[in-house]
């Protein structure tokens, strides 16, 4: 994890007037900047190797159905 992301975290509770040094706040900078960099990892990915040669032409006019693929989008 990059080291300052959680600084940058408790950054912003302080902008917000919170004390990132009480107790129920203690390990939100370290727990925000691991959810914001699980939620941004497709960044690092290859398409190539998800989609493992699974994309293929075809002549077929049906509807095809994909299950169970994560998909997280950053608006």
């Amino acid at each position: 994890m990059t080291l300052s992301l959680p600084h940058h975290y408790r950054e912003i509770l302080k902008g917000l007037g919170e004390d990132p040094e009480r107790e129920g706040l203690l390990d939100t900078p370290k727990r925000a900047a691991k959810a914001m960099q699980y939620l941004c990892h497709g960044y690092e990915q290859n398409l190539e190797e998800i989609v493992n040669g699974a994309l293929f032409a075809s002549d077929n006019d049906e509807m095809v159905i994909l299950k169970d693929i994560e998909l997280y989008s950053l608006c």
